[in-house]
């Protein structure tokens, strides 16, 4: 993603300060949120949404492993723009668990380490993500291309 620099005034910089939370939000995530998500539009089209405290998350259907829930819908977040930490806390908050455990889910279920994870989530078509989801979650193949693919 390309980013641009910005000149901002005390008063919006204390404004940005003011909606972020501390040490997950940067001023260009605090922006994302209040301009392109606060209408709910700009989330993506799928089944059921789950919302909690403003925070929006696809829910999955019962048969899919919370491991592979958890890790989809954080690729999802950080593919429409979200910052992985943000992704994370918001998937977090919205199924009502810490973090970590949501961390837990694409690190350490799938032997990465978090800088790992967003270099596949950078790469075009996220294919090396993509294979490794599939080999960890066979039975769910359809769902990993639709998620990842988009």
């Amino acid at each position: 993603m390309k980013y641009h620099k910005i000149d901002i005034d005390d008063e919006v910089y204390g404004f940005i300060k003011q909606k972020a939370e501390p040490f997950v939000d940067t001023p260009n995530s605090v922006l994302r949120r209040l301009l392109l998500h606060s209408d709910g539009n700009t989330a993506p089209s799928a089944p059921r949404r789950m919302s909690s405290e403003n925070h929006e998350v696809q829910k999955f259907s019962a048969d899919v492993p919370a491991a592979l829930q958890e890790t989809l819908a954080v690729a999802r977040l950080v593919i429409n723009g979200t910052p992985r930490p943000s992704a994370t806390n918001r998937v977090a908050n919205s199924l009502g668990i810490a973090p970590q455990t949501v961390l837990d889910k694409y690190c350490r279920q799938l032997g990465l380490k978090a800088y790992e994870f967003d270099r596949l989530l950078e790469q075009p078509g996220r294919a090396d993500l993509i294979s490794l989801l599939r080999k960890r979650f066979p039975t769910h193949e359809d769902i990993i291309k639709k998620y990842l693919s988009g």
